[in-house]
């Protein structure tokens, strides 16, 4: 049996395997400030842009918006 055992070694590597470091993914954070802008209607997001001395216009797409919101802050 130990033949057949250093013939799977040899064939799938196994010391190479064993000796490979496995790391786990770690997922970029969302960010509070872009979840919460998407959370907000457009009214909303009109008051939030007055708050920072922006006039935004309710009539362009919400995606619009944020997207202003976010350069100017």
């Amino acid at each position: 049996m130990s033949w057949l055992k250093n013939m799977i070694k040899s064939i799938f590597n196994m010391d190479t395997i064993n000796s490979i470091e496995v790391k786990p993914v770690v997922e970029a954070p969302i960010t509070k400030k872009v979840k919460s802008l998407q959370s907000m209607n457009k009214k909303q997001l009109e008051e939030h842009g007055r708050s920072l001395g922006l006039e935004l216009d309710r009539r362009k797409s919400k995606v619009k918006l944020i997207e202003q919101i976010e350069a100017a802050q």
